[in-house]
């Protein structure tokens, strides 16, 4: 079977590096808020050109930044309904108010059209969704955040390493939230997740509130949360660290081939400058399920990313109905995706998409 991704394939690439990070640790003695984390935020704010937090998930990372803002009860933050749901659950565990607004056909996440409709006067912030990878819109929603005086939230946990000009996703808005998930495009052997921000007062407020509000030890002065990337994933990251530009390429080449060669679907976008780094490479069809019993009788794997938009949940009553989010849901459907495929894996799901 052809994985979405394939975490053998890249131990065996990285083994000698990631067996030498776990020994530096364990021999280390110190597996929380240490060195190895320390180091990791330095390498990932070279990276980024902002400073970074380290945190125990993407979640965490998101709730930290609304409770950092002093967002909470009657606030609304206006965020996307095609996302992983820890989107729409970071804003529900801050206390405010999830108001979802519908996405566009092109990009599959809000636009600044879509959100002008939702926003009211409780409106405090807008949570865009780099969603699998493409931060397209982001520049127009920048401009709505600025001539609305919102705060702009990203949440990049799917697109760590893309760009548009020399802008990283996540550092474009007042602060960005990452995910290192497994099978991310860097992601760990366990959970994590990371902020990027600017200003340093937030900075120390965001730091503190990971680590249960410390701002030294045994000194509480918010009521913050336990969210610690610990020492062994920040060493294990910082090998990957040094590979993500590279495999990034190796995604867009692949999102390429794709593009050019798949007939008879709904295809994303595609973009080599950056600004996508195909977390998921995502396809729509009216026969989706048929296509994809197709492609497992044919040995490729496929997902649904998501079968459910965030509104149809049974989490929270949203009451609304958001027609591009619901067709998307019944349509989309995600082909393997990641650095490690070869020329005939690649091949051989073009050629069994075609046949269908």
């Amino acid at each position: 079977m052809i994985p979405m991704t394939d975490f053998a394939a890249e131990y065996r690439e990285l083994a000698s590096e990631l067996d030498e990070a776990y020994r530096r640790v364990m021999s280390s003695g110190w597996y929380i808020l240490g060195r190895e984390l320390e180091a990791f935020e330095k390498e990932c704010s070279d990276f980024l050109g902002a400073k970074t937090i380290g945190t125990g998930n993407g979640h965490d990372a998101l709730l930290i930044i609304i409770k950092a803002l002093g967002l909470g009860p009657g606030d609304e933050i206006i965020t996307s309904p095609n996302t992983a749901y820890p989107t729409i659950l970071s804003i529900i565990n801050a206390g405010a108010v999830p108001v979802l607004a519908d996405i566009d056909e092109k990009n599959h996440s809000i636009s600044a059209q879509s959100v002008i409709p939702k926003i009211t006067p409780a409106t405090k912030a807008v949570m865009p969704v780099h969603i699998y990878g493409n931060m397209q819109n982001i520049t127009e929603i920048e401009s709505l955040c600025r001539e609305r005086k919102l705060f702009l939230i990203e949440d990049a946990c799917q697109a760590f390493g893309a760009k548009i000009e020399k802008r990283r996703a996540g550092t474009i808005g007042v602060a960005g939230a990452f995910s290192f998930y497994p099978t991310k495009n860097i992601g760990c052997y366990g959970d994590g997740g990371m902020i990027a921000v600017n200003d340093q007062q937030l900075y120390e407020k965001m730091k503190a509130l990971r680590d249960y509000g410390q701002t030294k030890k045994y000194h509480h002065d918010y009521p913050g949360i336990n969210s610690r990337l610990d020492e062994m994933q920040a060493a294990f990251l910082r090998v990957k660290l040094k590979y993500l530009e590279k495999n990034n390429k190796i995604r867009i080449e692949t999102a390429r081939c794709y593009n050019e060669k798949i007939r008879s679907f709904i295809k994303p976008v595609f973009n080599d400058n950056g600004s996508h780094v195909y977390h998921l490479y995502v396809l729509m069809s009216d026969k989706r399920e048929a296509v994809m019993q197709s492609l497992k009788s044919r040995g490729i794997s496929s997902l649904i990313h998501y079968p459910l938009p965030g509104h149809q949940q049974k989490a929270v009553n949203f009451n609304c109905r958001l027609p591009q989010a619901e067709q998307f849901s019944k349509e989309c459907f995600s082909i393997p995706m990641h650095p490690y495929l070869k020329e005939d894996d690649i091949k051989k799901t073009i050629d069994a998409l075609n046949g269908i």
